[in-house]
């Protein structure tokens, strides 16, 4: 199991469809700073 696949997983089960769920999304770690 790597870390990027930890974050990553998360990322791709969050629908980027909706914006409310993209906010969601983000917190995946691509603007998590």
């Amino acid at each position: 199991m790597r870390t990027l696949e930890r974050g990553a997983w998360t990322c791709a089960n969050c629908p980027t469809t909706n914006e409310t769920h993209r906010k969601r999304c983000t917190d995946c770690g691509t603007t998590r700073h």
